[in-house]
């Protein structure tokens, strides 16, 4: 891997909903809970959907769980899915001969 440089990383998921709040590593809580809540309280058909990948899945649950104490009347819904992440490594010097 010496020999290689990543080139670029593609992460394909669709669109997001209307309703979704997508929780980054830069996204605060407060900011999430206000924007969960804004939605709850203003939206047509009152619900939220909040979701983290990775290492921002814990921050996803926490957001929800505060939510849940706010609004005890609310239920929650729960679903793990997968992401495709396609990496493209390409070779440091073209002339050693190395894959693409």
């Amino acid at each position: 891997m010496e020999s290689y440089m990543k080139a670029d990383t593609k992460r394909y998921s669709g669109p997001p909903e209307s309703h979704e709040i997508r929780v980054a590593s830069r996204t605060a809580i407060k900011d999430c809970v206000s924007r969960a809540l804004a939605y709850l309280e203003d939206g047509e058909d009152r619900k939220a959907l909040i979701s983290g990948q990775g290492p921002t899945v814990t921050k996803a649950v926490s957001c929800a769980e505060i939510i849940k104490r706010k609004h005890p009347e609310l239920h929650q819904l729960t679903t793990v899915e997968s992401a495709v992440v396609e990496e493209v490594w390409k070779p440091k010097e073209a002339s050693a001969g190395l894959d693409e």
